[in-house]
């Protein structure tokens, strides 16, 4: 309860008492419920479907099918998204305006991803990184947030990550929809950041300038891409800045690429505008 009351607090302080009311009734009468429902337990074409339903209905969704899996270089998704205000937006196939995507740091500066490529590289024990002593600091001053809540359990995340470097490094990289059908009972026990599987995959924002933001689902499994040094992987995209949807809104109204401006031009071959462009027009 002490820690419930902590975040409730933090809660209010970022982002004030109207926006924090509407959350946690957002969370008691919507999300919990689901949770207690086996959502994930339906095929991947309805939770598909309902997501593209609710874009369709929507005043403030991209013309990107939501649930569309972008094949993106690992070290491309340059930034994750940072703690604190304003707060970074997580809904599938929204656009958001404001300042949200300035709230972001160096991916290669996270204290994950430097942890995981040092262990990969050079063989450290998982207790002399960043990621340990960070979630030790965290346990310690009793606010592990989403993290382990014991040291037992950091021990755990420890090894599993290990054993996900072997595997990708062994298997190659899987999306979630291909491990649903090769090993659906781990898939679905393994889920712990979404309601459905499919909705599992490392996630991202989109800033003003095409910038990928990590958000959301999909920490540890970036972080291993990179130390392996993958040329793709598939992630989802969340949210896009309305100022990246005006890029995309311009490519779709433009009959040739001399239709579009300078600045448009640039990002013809932005991963996140492969649905829309010709392939003639980047040949």
């Amino acid at each position: 309860m002490d820690q419930l009351t902590q975040q409730l607090r933090e809660l209010v302080r970022n982002e004030g008492v109207a926006t924090a009311t509407k959350r946690v009734l957002h969370y008691g009468l919507v999300r919990t419920p689901l949770q207690l429902l086996p959502v994930d337990r339906l095929p991947p074409w309805a939770v598909h479907y309902g997501y593209a339903a609710r874009s369709l209905v929507s005043r403030h969704s991209s013309d990107a099918d939501p649930l569309r899996l972008v094949q993106v270089e690992p070290t491309a998704i340059e930034y994750t998204h940072t703690t604190g205000h304003p707060t970074p937006p997580t809904r599938f196939g929204r656009v958001v305006g404001g300042e949200w995507d300035r709230n972001r740091v160096p991916t290669a500066t996270h204290y994950v991803y430097r942890s995981v490529r040092r262990r990969y590289e050079t063989g450290v024990s998982w207790e002399e990184t960043a990621l340990y002593e960070e979630h030790v600091r965290r346990i310690s001053d009793g606010d592990p947030q989403r993290g382990p809540q014991t040291i037992e359990e950091l021990e755990k995340e420890c090894s599993d990550l290990d054993d996900l470097l072997a595997t990708i490094e062994a298997e190659g990289y899987k999306s979630q929809r291909q491990l649903l059908q090769e090993r659906p009972t781990d898939t679905r026990t393994s889920n712990n950041d979404t309601f459905h599987p499919v909705l599992n995959e490392v996630a991202v924002n989109i800033g003003r300038n095409g910038e990928l933001i990590k958000r959301g689902s999909g920490t540890h499994r970036l972080a291993v891409a990179r130390a392996l040094s993958l040329e793709a992987i598939p992630v989802l995209v969340r949210t896009r800045h309305a100022n990246w949807q005006a890029i995309r809104d311009e490519i779709r109204a433009a009959g040739t690429p001399t239709d579009l401006g300078p600045q448009t031009r640039q990002y013809l071959t932005h991963p996140d505008l492969a649905d829309i462009i010709p392939d003639q027009w980047i040949q």
